[in-house]
């Protein structure tokens, strides 16, 4: 990567988007994941920042048009510019607040769990005629059929003997993991009509809160079964303040519908997304979150 190259592309990028006067400062890198890089920088002494998506530029896409899709419904950054090709990228401007994670003020939990039950409420009100993954212009490019249950499936798909998941998981978690999972298949959500904007990456990291919840980090979305955000979530329920009850009366109150068990849903929906994630490295904590969700099911 040439830095200085990519340090003047960015500056007339700036000048042609924010103001065609200025001075690019206090560039410097957030966070760097499998799949986007982040950085903040300043022009005229205004924060923002620039998205490098660096694994699928398809990622950018989903992304820019999911944020323009729900900016008037949901609090998203704002996006100033994207560039879609081979190097993909996005400038949105910087938001003010602290990722959940960062709030340890347990007298939040009320005020910030009703708050997140409306933004998923809000989120999910966004429907498609067909549930699956988002290729080109958030068509279906994986469609998910009507009666499947597809985050089961994927399940019992890559969860092999053999697989990287199953490795680091140890045969025996990963046999008790298969079993547990076709034992309360029944648990599992099932497409039915169509399906529901899903952000698929709902968790503390990408959630700032001031006075009110921003939503980050939409490459992820597709078109499925809204329990998903909540099974993220309620994985890292002790990572930040959180009320259940007012989770769901947020969510209900701004028009969202649970069902009674949609907790023990929620986690074993969760297994998808640890099984994913143990696909791309190993992790001590998603393996703990089986097995404590296995060690509690009947409690």
């Amino acid at each position: 990567m040439d830095h200085g190259r990519d340090l003047q592309e960015l500056e007339e990028v700036c000048k042609k988007v924010i103001s065609p006067r200025g001075k690019l400062t206090d560039y410097q890198q957030l966070s760097n994941g499998a799949v986007n890089i982040t950085y903040r920088f300043r022009w005229n002494g205004v924060a923002y920042v620039k998205r490098l998506y660096i694994r699928d530029p398809l990622l950018a896409e989903i992304e820019n048009q999911v944020i323009k899709m729900v900016k008037d419904q949901v609090c998203v950054p704002e996006l100033i510019y994207s560039q879609t090709n081979e190097a993909s990228y996005a400038i949105f401007r910087f938001v003010e607040g602290k990722h959940l994670f960062e709030i340890e003020d347990t007298s939040l939990a009320s005020e910030i769990s009703y708050e997140l039950g409306k933004t998923l409420a809000k989120i999910h009100r966004f429907r498609f005629p067909e549930a699956g993954l988002f290729g080109p212009g958030l068509t279906i490019k994986t469609l998910f059929a009507k009666g499947s249950s597809p985050y089961y499936e994927y399940i019992q798909d890559h969860l092999t003997r053999g697989s990287r998941a199953w490795e680091r998981l140890g045969d025996k978690l990963a046999e008790e993991i298969l079993g547990f999972t076709k034992k309360n298949k029944h648990y599992f959500p099932q497409i039915q009509e169509g399906g529901v904007l899903v952000h698929s990456d709902f968790k503390p990291v990408n959630l700032l809160w001031n006075k009110g919840v921003t939503v980050l980090d939409w490459e992820f979305a597709h078109s499925g079964v809204g329990l998903m955000d909540f099974a993220i979530l309620l994985r890292h329920a002790e990572d930040f303040p959180l009320s259940l009850v007012d989770l769901e009366r947020g969510y209900t109150e701004t028009g969202g519908a649970l069902p009674t068990d949609w907790v023990k849903k929620a986690q074993i929906t969760d297994f998808v997304n640890v099984i994913q994630l143990l696909d791309r490295g190993d992790s001590q904590k998603l393996k703990d979150a089986c097995q404590f969700t296995m060690d509690h099911w009947e409690l």
